[in-house]
């Protein structure tokens, strides 16, 4: 049967979809710690404070793409998605701290506001990727949102290639098998089955 391609990439299209949604719920996420805090601390959301967390999420989010935090979500590994997000975010209260301390803006703010946001916004940051992924998972569990890919080439390129669409689950990607018209001995696997 013939192949239909699709002109962009499943594997950028998806991504895409799930970096918006990531980037989205991380500025959410900065902005309901601070609400949170300044909620417990018997205050509210004033003109002063919005505008400080508009300004933590844009330097968040900036903050990310340096730290590589932005990439964390397709990566399995937990501790190291953590480790980024504290990281990021310490990175933030400092910028914050500096540009406070310049335009004296600091002052419209109690400190035990800032030290409550400071430890809560990392912790809801995680908790909110931690629940997308969570729900991620459940839709490509369901078949929902799954791609059936072949690759071209069964070589080295081509495994390797199977092994990070087997390993990024995120990605809503399904190995069908490998396409390749070259006899056996010209694989350099001849123990891999062919698909096609």
């Amino acid at each position: 049967l013939p192949i239909k391609m699709n002109t962009r990439t499943p594997i950028k299209a998806t991504r895409r979809t799930w970096d918006f949604l990531q980037t989205a719920l991380d500025a959410a996420a900065v902005l309901a710690s601070l609400f949170v805090v300044k909620t417990f601390a018997r205050g509210w959301i004033d003109d002063a404070s919005l505008a400080m967390g508009l300004v933590a999420v844009v330097i968040f989010l900036l903050a990310s793409q340096l730290t590589g935090l932005h990439r964390r979500f397709h990566s399995s590994n937990a501790n190291d998605e953590m480790s980024s997000i504290v990281i990021t975010w310490t990175l933030t209260v400092f910028v914050l701290a500096m540009l406070a301390l310049a335009t004296q803006y600091g002052q419209h703010v109690p400190r035990s506001v800032m030290l409550g946001w400071f430890v809560l916004a990392p912790t809801l940051i995680g908790l909110s990727r931690m629940s997308l992924r969570i729900v991620q998972k459940g839709l490509l569990t369901r078949g929902i949102g799954i791609k059936r890919v072949a690759i071209a080439g069964l070589n080295e390129l081509g495994r390797q290639t199977a092994s990070n669409i087997t390993e990024d689950v995120g990605l809503g990607l399904r190995m069908i098998g490998f396409f390749d018209d070259r006899e056996k001995a010209r694989i350099s696997d001849p123990e891999e089955k062919l698909s096609g």
